[in-house]
């Protein structure tokens, strides 16, 4: 199944962020082969209800790719989550 992906990665990489371009744009790299859903987020204007819709969504499927993880988790506990970082994700979580 696919792993939902946060719109903040993705601006990262379009706009060569200089601290999370790079290792957002090889966490969306390594993932991708596992598929990859795009989430819009700027229906929802207000930020506590996007992230409520986007964790919720993100439960149907493997999980979510944000650099927001915080956001989530208080409100999804059990949504498997990974964040751009220098080491590739775990994919057995």
């Amino acid at each position: 199944m696919p792993w939902v992906v946060d719109t903040c990665l993705v601006i990262d990489v379009l706009d060569a962020d200089p601290e999370y371009g790079a290792i957002s744009a090889d966490l969306l790299d390594g993932m991708s082969t596992e598929g990859l859903r795009f989430k819009r987020s700027g229906e929802v204007s207000r930020r506590p209800v996007a992230d409520l819709l986007i964790g919720a969504f993100s439960m149907r499927f493997d999980g979510l790719l944000t650099r927001n993880a915080g956001d989530f988790t208080r409100l999804f506990p059990d949504l498997v989550i990974h964040e751009p970082s220098t080491r590739p994700p775990n994919l057995s979580q």
